[in-house]
């Protein structure tokens, strides 16, 4: 029976997922990605970001997304939505993220 759980689970994220896709269609998230601003380097070009969030292929903000809207996608990949917490370790890196996905992308 366990197996069984584990199939129809592996089914529900699957479609789950798929949904994501659409809503992001939908919404005008349909796959272009801000592009990086020329020159941004230091505090105002916010390079320093966890290693994870750049070898993400999704790891750059949708055109339309928010920094905060960004982070939360990138945390909720990272982690599972709603499995994580704005403090500590995990709090740093959604303000790391936050702040690049606000300024080095146009």
């Amino acid at each position: 029976m366990e197996h069984g759980k584990a199939y129809a689970k592996g089914i529900r994220d699957r479609i789950l997922s798929g949904l994501d896709g659409i809503w992001a269609g939908i919404l005008g998230r349909g796959g272009a990605f801000k592009k990086p601003k020329p020159g941004g380097t230091g505090k105002t070009g916010a390079t320093d970001v966890p290693s994870w969030v750049k070898g993400n292929p999704r790891g750059r903000p949708y055109v339309g997304e928010s920094g905060n809207d960004f982070a939360r996608r990138m945390m909720g990949e990272k982690y599972g939505k709603g499995n994580w917490s704005k403090s500590g370790q995990q709090g740093r890196e959604f303000s790391q993220i936050k702040k690049y996905g606000d300024r080095h992308f146009e």
